[in-house]
C-alpha cells in the first residue's frame, strides 16, 4: 500500500474494525444459537451437552431445514445446520482477534454465500435497510480474504512481517 505511514496506520485500524465487527457479529450469532433459550438461571448443568445438542438440533430443524434449496440433499442440510452455530462461533471469534484471518474470512464468505443462496437476494426490501444485509457482509468478508488481517492482529504477532506486506502496491 503506497502512502504515508499515517495512511497505512489508518488502513490497519480500519481492517481491525472490519474484522472486529464482522467476526464479533458471527461469534455472537453462533453463541446465541447455542445459548439456552431461558438463559442460565435454573439451567441444569448436569445434562449440559444433551441440552446443547437439543439447542443445535432445534435450530437446524426450525431455521435451516425450511430454507434449504430443493436441490440440496436432506442429510447434507442437517450436517450443515447442526455445524453452523459452532463454525459461526469459532470462525467469528478467530476473525475478530485476527488469527488465521484469511481462512476464517473465507469460511464466513462461504457461509454468507450459502445464506444468500438459501434466502435469495432482496435488492429493494419493503421494510428495513435499502439493501440486502447479507450481500453487504459477504463483500466485507471477501475483502478480508484478500487484504488479510493488517498490523493489529494475532497473525502479525505469530507470523511476523511488517504488518503491511499484504497491502503493498506493485508501484
Amino acid at each position: 500500500m503506497s502512502g504515508s505511514p499515517m495512511v497505512r496506520g489508518f488502513t490497519h485500524f480500519a481492517l481491525f474494525l472490519c474484522r472486529l465487527s464482522l467476526g464479533g457479529m458471527f461469534a455472537l450469532a453462533g453463541f446465541k444459537k447455542l445459548w439456552p433459550e431461558k438463559g442460565i438461571y435454573g439451567y441444569d448443568f448436569s445434562g449440559f451437552f444433551k441440552q446443547l445438542w437439543n439447542q443445535v438440533v432445534g435450530f437446524a430443524n426450525d431455521v435451516v431445514i425450511p430454507n434449504v434449496p430443493p436441490w440440496m440433499p436432506d442429510n447434507l442440510a442437517m450436517i450443515y445446520g447442526r455445524s453452523l452455530p459452532f463454525v459461526e462461533l469459532v470462525a467469528g471469534g478467530l476473525l475478530a482477534i485476527g488469527f488465521l484471518t484469511r481462512i476464517n474470512a473465507f469460511l464466513i464468505t462461504l457461509m454468507l454465500t450459502s445464506f444468500l443462496i438459501a434466502l435469495g437476494i432482496n435488492f429493494w426490501p419493503e421494510a428495513g435497510p435499502p439493501f440486502d444485509f447479507n450481500l453487504v457482509l459477504v463483500t466485507l468478508a471477501f475483502l478480508l480474504v484478500f487484504t488479510g488481517a493488517g498490523a493489529v492482529s494475532i497473525d502479525r504477532l505469530i507470523f511476523g512481517g511488517r504488518g503491511d506486506d499484504d497491502l503493498e502496491d506493485d508501484d
